[in-house]
C-alpha cells in the first residue's frame, strides 16, 4: 500500500468513526472492560483470519524463556494480515469489529488502554505468576511500539 492508498484509508476509517459513534463506543466500552471482553473480541479475530497464531500464542504463553514477543508479531506479519484486515473493512459486515478496532487503534487510546489493561491484570490475585510474566513484558513491547509509531 502506497502512501496516497495508505492515506485514504486512513481517511476512510475516519470516515466510519465519524458516521457510527454507538459502536465505536461499545467498542470502547468492551475494551475497558474489567473482564478484558474486547481483547478476547481482537484475539479470536485474529485467530479467525490467521488460524496459525492461536497455536503461536499457545506457545509463547508456555514459555517463560523468550523475553520478547518478536515471534508472535512474525506469524501475524508473514500471514497477509494486513490484506486480510483492510479486505474485512471494506465488506463493512456489521458483525464484524475491525472498523471500530481500527478507529481505536488509530483515533483512539488503544495504547494507554493496552498498558492500563495490562497493568490491572498483573495486581490480579487469581492471575498466575508466569502470566503476570508475560503481561509484564507485553505491556513492555506495547510501550516500545507505541513510541516507534
Amino acid at each position: 500500500m502506497g502512501q496516497q492508498e495508505y492515506d485514504n484509508f486512513k481517511r476512510l476509517i475516519k470516515e466510519w468513526l465519524d458516521s457510527h459513534p454507538n459502536e465505536y463506543a461499545d467498542f470502547v466500552e468492551e475494551m475497558n472492560d474489567k473482564k478484558f471482553k474486547g481483547f478476547f473480541n481482537i484475539f479470536n479475530t485474529a485467530v479467525r483470519l490467521v488460524p496459525k497464531y492461536k497455536e503461536a500464542a499457545r506457545k509463547r504463553i508456555g514459555d517463560d524463556r523468550n523475553p520478547d514477543f518478536e515471534e508472535l508479531e512474525n506469524v501475524l506479519l508473514q500471514s497477509d494480515l494486513a490484506e486480510k484486515i483492510v479486505n474485512e473493512f471494506h465488506t463493512q459486515n456489521k458483525r464484524s469489529i475491525v472498523p471500530a478496532m481500527l478507529a481505536w487503534l488509530y483515533y483512539g487510546r488503544s495504547y494507554e488502554c493496552m498498558v492500563e489493561q495490562g497493568e490491572e491484570l498483573t495486581k490480579r490475585k487469581d492471575i498466575p505468576t508466569l502470566y503476570k510474566w508475560l503481561v509484564s513484558g507485553m505491556v513492555k513491547f506495547i510501550i516500545r511500539k507505541s513510541i516507534a509509531n
